[in-house]
């Protein structure tokens, strides 16, 4: 899983995890309005660092 730069969520799903492994590996976005009343506040934390770097976190 990983925070996409408009702060949604990408899920990658290996072959077979979803579906018959004949069809590859797969890919879920969820939105960011999907995801955020979901997120922990460190879920929230990572989404806006993601979003807007800070300069610290650079570093």
């Amino acid at each position: 899983m990983a925070i996409t730069a408009d702060g949604g969520l990408r899920v990658n799903l290996d072959r077979g995890d979803v579906g018959v492994p004949a069809a590859g590996a797969q890919a879920v976005v969820l939105s960011r309005k999907t995801i955020t009343p979901w997120l922990s506040a460190f879920g929230k934390r990572v989404q806006r660092e993601t979003m807007t770097p800070s300069p610290s976190a650079a570093g």
